[in-house]
């Protein structure tokens, strides 16, 4: 393995010149799919998990490519998992978002849903109260 100095020189051009194995519009058709299918108006529990299972999926076989295109797809990827993933964490109904299996609004669940890599924290919102 080389010094640090080889991980400096591995720059954009490289990314840019790099080739691919990924067939982008087929993978933006099956992210599509899977959004529209288990993510989009009419949605359970269940779907929005398995939405969230098969995104991550697709993002992991993005991860070894070294391709500008095929890193901007992963980005794309992993913003439509982190939808379908706090969507499922969130065990209510919220505006036109509605769960089949949960059809209510839930006030412990104002607030915010901030994902760091795998993970999810939940901040609920001030109350008016606490607000300046």
């Amino acid at each position: 393995m080389g010094d640090i100095s080889d991980i400096m020189d591995f720059g954009i051009d490289e990314l840019k010149n790099n080739s691919s194995n990924i067939d982008e519009s087929e993978t933006i058709k099956k992210v599509k799919e899977v959004m529209w299918q288990k993510v989009g108006i009419e949605r359970t529990s269940r779907s929005l998990k398995e939405a969230a299972d098969e995104l991550n999926l697709i993002a992991i076989n993005l991860e070894n490519e070294n391709n500008i295109h095929t890193l901007q797809l992963r980005d794309k990827v992993r913003s439509a998992w982190a939808s379908a993933f706090a969507a499922s964490v969130r065990k209510e109904s919220r505006g036109a978002h509605k769960l089949q299996d949960i059809k209510e609004e839930k006030k412990e669940w104002e607030g915010k849903n901030r994902i760091h890599k795998t993970s999810i924290q939940f901040t609920p919102a001030a109350s008016k109260a606490e607000m300046p």
